[in-house]
């Protein structure tokens, strides 16, 4: 079973929870449960009770949070002490949430009225007041954030050359590497043209300053030196608390070269660009093949400048741009076409005109003084096909989601976001950052926001927005995002063509995202969602906390998809719940975990609710009981839709921890259908309701090539040999043609045919004779020795592109596909070989499934 990185925190609603409600979105005043109330919290010693940004001056029982504790100075621990109202038939838990996600969270049972001791980290630090109903479910809990600033200043470590400080020798860094050394002597030898140096501060939240510019924590520099330079650097350091900088000097020198190995070099020193901006740093290191110089990314709109520099004393060295290098199989504008460029002058010629959109890549070749050596630098320039804009700042990206047009692409850099949720600002006071609804893309030029690299965080600082994203515009995808705080996650209003891909929500104090009022065509793909109704209003967790709600408000959401998704642990009502407006939804080849762990208000809980018409395929269901906890779940797929409503529930994997749990009730008048679920642990599928078996689908495969009706096919074993798949004109009532998938885990699928024997077989790669290009062969699981040592060649992932899909396989599910070859034939006796290959833009890795 995979182990899923999600932290199990005992993160708990922080509102008063009751029973069960009705399913609707009402919500109940907070004095329903007025016996849970404290009645004080009060900060004995090492700091002072704030609450939206103001002293508590007198406590008030029906706000549970979020409070925050200023610390005293130099304080690092705080003394607490709650009081209860009269109501004594409670329990009351302090819960210290640990930073560290290896470590499991302290639950202490405390005393009202009593000094309680909290030892405060350096950092960000959360405190929960849990008080649970020892005669019903209900529950309350109050929050405390607590930060403590770093005082450390020092660094852990520096990392040169992709080595760090504390493994080197003592001959290569001198003195042996100590936080409490202060200067360090680096020698380099004639062949090392420079280094990346990083500095590792000990506090992430410290200063850094070196080269005489403010560096963000782990950010490197490369430093190029000249043979016989030398090269002081100074790194300070100044901590999170302030005060004095710790100051490192790490003295770098490279040693003299002789004159036949000046003559000899082949090496840039340096190689710049102007018109767009830098995706990869120049590396003045040369090898055997072409070396990846550098990676630039280029408006169309842009002119491209580009200036190559050697070291000194390379003054008979020739710099050749445009040359040809088949035996690499690089890029190639012809040899008669290159140019000489001068060393240091900035080159802008005809190369460069009418670059295509997409990479263009171009190879510099570097012959030495001597004539006897050379050297290729691999250049790839990526000419944007749609019109960037490049954000780093909130405000920025606020701007340019106000201002983009159809074929807009923002590309946002690392870092965290911000936003305000005001019209002046975002331009809607209830989203922190906003996709309004007159600014629309098209299904062939969408509008697409995506993170440049590393971590984008979105944010809203205060729960007074009702969302951190509104999307109202249609054609707008979102990718590699993580969207965390406010009251939602996202919001997709009224939209036609929204995709999420791989979003990241966490804690946010309601639901994680939502569609609604008719958002139709839309889809959530990859990512996950964790730690949901942390803070819903003043009600029930049951209708603010789901991870996933699809219906909300007025007319139909049709057509929509949630597909590899992993929901965490941490979700204080349904993963999923599709309202009665939530028509046609796709669940498939999500993960979805649970546990007894939070305690909820509710009773016959589910971690897919759905009231609409819906698809519930290739998912895994994970609960643990943990020891001690009431289990919380009555089912795991509840449906209540109206009659005549259907919903499909087929090949879906359950692990419940040997708990007695129904896996699929039927709670309405509408029709539910199942096959082939399976429960993975010693329990067994149990239904409730009126349930009719069913069937799996079957599917012919057909590629996409226009010029081409192929569909995916076994031959006779006598025509192949080895039961090689190939393509053959489409026939469905060919049974050679007739495919179904069959859930491995954690979404993958093995690739069968519609036989009787179809439960033992599944699709492979079958290694050719080189060792890159594979064919794909069905093997038998139970008897095939080669399949037992090669079995994750067997799991691939169905991948969705529009209304078309790729075989990805889970060996290196973005490089390797299924593709057809270049070209197919659908004559007898040259029956194309299916193949496994890289990831290619064209049609040959995408096909349609023709439902039999």
């Amino acid at each position: 079973m995979m182990q899923y990185t999600i932290q199990r925190c005992l993160l708990i609603s922080l509102a008063v929870l009751l029973f069960a409600c009705s399913g609707d979105d009402e919500i109940t005043d907070f004095v329903d449960a007025p016996d849970l109330r404290l009645s004080s919290i009060e900060i004995l010693s090492g700091g002072t009770l704030y609450f939206g940004g103001n002293v508590v001056e007198e406590f008030d029982p029906e706000v549970a949070g979020p409070y925050s504790v200023a610390l005293d100075e130099a304080s690092t621990s705080i003394t607490l002490s709650v009081s209860l109202g009269e109501n004594e038939n409670v329990r009351l838990e302090l819960i210290e949430v640990s930073n560290d996600e290896d470590v499991s969270d302290r639950v202490t049972a405390i005393n009202a009225d009593e000094s309680i001791a909290v030892e405060i980290e350096e950092g960000i630090n959360f405190v929960f007041l849990r008080v649970s109903s020892l005669s019903n479910a209900a529950v309350l809990g109050y929050s405390l954030r607590i930060e403590r600033e770093s005082s450390s200043a020092e660094l852990q470590d520096v990392v040169i050359g992709n080595v760090k400080a504390t493994s080197l020798d003592l001959d290569a860094f001198s003195p042996e590497f100590s936080p409490e050394t202060f200067e360090y002597t680096i020698p380099l030898d004639s062949s090392t043209c420079g280094v990346r140096f990083i500095p590792l501060p000990e506090s992430r939240f410290a200063n850094i300053t070196f080269q005489g510019e403010s560096r963000d924590w782990t950010e490197s520099v490369f430093l190029p030196l000249e043979a016989g330079e030398s090269e002081s650097i100074a790194v300070s350091v100044v901590s999170q608390t302030g005060g004095a900088p710790l100051t490192y000097t790490f003295n770098f020198s490279r040693e003299e070269e002789s004159a036949e190995d000046a003559e000899s070099d082949t090496r840039l020193s340096a190689l710049t660009f102007s018109g767009g901006r830098d995706t990869t740093a120049f590396n003045c290191t040369a090898g055997v093949g072409p070396t990846i110089a550098a990676s630039y990314r280029l408006s169309t709109s842009a002119e491209l400048g580009l200036t190559a520099s050697m070291y000194s004393g390379r003054d008979g060295s020739v710099i050749t741009l445009g040359v040809d290098d088949a035996q690499n199989d690089a890029t190639v504008i012809d040899e008669d076409t290159a140019v000489v460029l001068t060393s240091g002058t900035e080159y802008t010629g005809s190369l460069f005109d009418a670059l295509d959109a997409g990479s263009n890549e171009f190879l510099l070749r570097v012959d030495s003084a001597d004539g006897e050596n050379s050297s290729l630098y691999a250049i790839s320039v990526v000419v944007a096909e749609t019109k960037e804009v490049y954000v780093s700042t909130a405000s920025e990206l606020q701007a340019a989601l106000q201002s983009a047009t159809r074929n807009t692409e923002i590309v946002v850099a690392s870092g965290e976001y911000e936003g305000t949720a005001s019209v002046s600002e975002s331009g809607h006071d209830n989203a922190h950052f906003y996709a309004r609804a007159d600014i629309d893309g098209t299904a062939d030029e969408p509008i697409i926001v995506r993170a440049e690299s590393g971590e984008v965080v979105l944010t809203g600082g205060t729960e007074s927005g009702s969302s951190v994203l509104l999307i109202e515009g249609d054609y707008w995808q979102i990718e590699g995002i993580k969207i965390s705080g406010a009251r939602n996650g996202v919001v997709v209003d009224g939209a036609n063509g929204i995709t999420l891909e791989n979003i990241d929500v966490d804690s946010v104090s309601e639901r994680g995202i939502v569609f609604q009022n008719e958002t139709t065509n839309s889809h959530i793909l990859g990512g996950s969602i964790d730690r949901t109704g942390l803070n819903p209003r003043d009600g029930l967790g049951e209708s603010y906390g789901e991870g996933i709600v699809i219906g909300i408000g007025d007319g139909d959401s049709q057509n929509n998809s949630v597909r590899e998704v992993v929901f965490g642990r941490n979700i204080s009502n349904e993963h999923i719940e599709l309202k009665d407006k939530s028509i046609d939804t796709s669940i498939q080849f999500n993960i979805f975990e649970s546990d007894n762990t939070l305690l909820r208000s509710f009773e016959n809980r589910s971690l897919i609710s759905a009231g609409g018409s819906a698809e519930i395929s290739y998912n895994e269901f994970e609960f643990d009981s943990i020891s001690g906890g009431a289990d919380d779940i009555e089912q795991i797929i509840n449906v209540s839709t109206d009659n005549g409503v259907s919903v499909a529930i087929f090949q879906n994997y359950f692990d419940l921890d040997d708990q007695v749990i129904t896996a699929i009730n039927n709670d309405g008048a509408g029709t539910v259908t199942v096959a082939d679920n399976q429960r993975r642990d010693s329990g067994t599928i149990t239904v409730s309701g009126f349930v009719l078996a069913s069937e799996i689908p079957v599917y012919q495969i057909q590629s996409t090539k226009i010029d081409a009706q192929l569909c995916l096919s076994m031959p006779d074993e006598e025509e192949t040999g080895n039961n090689i798949m190939i393509m053959a004109s489409c026939d469905s009532s060919l049974v050679a043609q007739q495919w179904v998938f069959l859930h491995v885990e954690e979404g993958y699928v093995h690739l069968a045919q519609n036989t009787a024997e179809r439960d033992i077989k599944g699709s492979y790669f079958h290694p050719q004779n080189s060792d890159t290009d594979f064919l794909v062969s069905l093997t038998d699981l139970e008897d095939d020795t080669e399949f037992q040592n090669l079995s994750y060649n067997l799991h691939w992932r169905i991948r969705f592109e529009e209304a078309n899909v790729v075989f990805s396989s889970r060996v290196r599910p973005t490089g390797l596909v299924i593709e057809i070859p270049s070209d197919p034939s659908d004559e007898a006796d040259e029956l194309p070989s299916v193949y496994v290959g890289s990831n290619s833009e064209d049609a040959s890795s995408e096909f349609r499934l023709i439902a039999l």
